[in-house]
Order: structure tokens, then C-alpha cells, then sequence
């Protein structure tokens, strides 16, 4: 349960857009990495492990294809999940967040700040669009579905948002 290593790795994925390069047909890391700017051997250890998960599928050719399992990394997926894990969104940023989890219980401190030296909501000021490329879903009902239920309490806002330990914020919604 504290695997770090595939997490991250999709959401590497996600960022880059790796299984939407590979539905439109660039199915090698070295295309992958030229396409979108990334380290070809590095992006190859990330995708290898991607396939020893079963989120890719890698032919001894070294071609990668989407598995069903990945599906939900394609833009175009009915149930895609790209905008949530995107590290470059605001979503993906906040989640990152959590890496600085200790500080935050060590001094109380939003764990946001001392991950990238700015609040949140200064970040999320910053950059409106990284907000939008997370949030595009947000209000749709597969979203409402996984949106945690909340009773208004402290610290939930009259927006529908809530900061969480991390310092990162969160919707809800009404039960």
C-alpha cells in the first residue's frame, strides 16, 4: 500500500500524454520521448514498468500499446481520469502536495507551501489554466460521484472547497 513507484509513474503518464501519443501512433519511448520532450531512457524505465503493471503493453520489438487497464489515461475515454492526475493541473500539483505530508503534521504548516514555495491558491492564481486543464469535469456527475460528501464543518467553504491537511484544496459536496 506504500508504493510510490506506480502512482507516480501514471501520473508521469498522464502528464505526458503518453497513452493519447500512443493511440495516435507513436508506440516506441524514443518517439514518445522526442514527441514530448522527455529523457528516451528514462521515459522507457517508466514505461516498462507501466507494462509490468499492466497499464502498457510492450511487444519485444519494444512498441507500446494502451492496455484496457490504461484506457482511462486516453483523453478520449469515457471514464478518463488524465485530468485528475496530471502533475502540471492544479489537481496534480495539490496531490504532489503530499509528499511534504510530515511537515505539515510537524508544524502545521500547509504541506502546498513547502512543496512549491507558494499557498495554493496563489499557485492555482498564477497559472488559471492549470485549474481549468484539472478541473474540466468538475460539476459533471461522474464527477459529483467522486466528489466526497461533506457535511458543511470547519474549514468547508461556502464555494464547495476545503483545504485539506496538506494545505491543498478540495471539493465536496452536500450529502
Amino acid at each position: 500500500m506504500a508504493d510510490v513507484m506506480t502512482p507516480m509513474a501514471i501520473r508521469v503518464a498522464a502528464t505526458l500524454g503518453v497513452a493519447d501519443r500512443i493511440a495516435a501512433g507513436t508506440r516506441t519511448a524514443p518517439e514518445l520521448a522526442k514527441e514530448t520532450g522527455a529523457h528516451a531512457e528514462a521515459l522507457d524505465r517508466v514505461m516498462r514498468h507501466l507494462a509490468a503493471v499492466g497499464v502498457l503493453v510492450r511487444d519485444a520489438s519494444g512498441r507500446y500499446e494502451v492496455s484496457e487497464k490504461g484506457g482511462p489515461l486516453r483523453s478520449d475515454h469515457p471514464g478518463s481520469i488524465r485530468p485528475f492526475l496530471d502533475i502540471d493541473g492544479a489537481m496534480g500539483r495539490g496531490d504532489v502536495a503530499f509528499a511534504n505530508l510530515l511537515h505539515s503534521v510537524r508544524t502545521g504548516e500547509a504541506a502546498f507551501t513547502a512543496q512549491f514555495g507558494v499557498s495554493f491558491w496563489d499557485d492555482l492564481a498564477a497559472d488559471p489554466s492549470a485549474g481549468r486543464r484539472s478541473t474540466r469535469r468538475w460539476g459533471t456527475t461522474r464527477w459529483a460521484a467522486r466528489t466526497p460528501c461533506r457535511r458543511r464543518s470547519t474549514g468547508a467553504r461556502s464555494d464547495g472547497s476545503w483545504t485539506s491537511a496538506a494545505g491543498t484544496a478540495r471539493s465536496w459536496r452536500r450529502c
